[in-house]
């Protein structure tokens, strides 16, 4: 899911050239995942 949502920013909005993911002003954590909120995700 948050590889299809990184994709349609960094495909179809001008500018984009990376994708950041963070909850409340965090790093993204779930059950299994964590990503820092300074990292990005996925860069173009």
């Amino acid at each position: 899911m948050l590889e299809s949502i990184a994709d349609g920013y960094l495909n179809n909005i001008e500018g984009v050239d990376a994708v950041y993911f963070s909850v409340e002003g965090k790093s993204y954590s779930s059950s299994h995942i964590e990503f820092p909120m300074d990292v990005p995700y996925k860069k173009k």
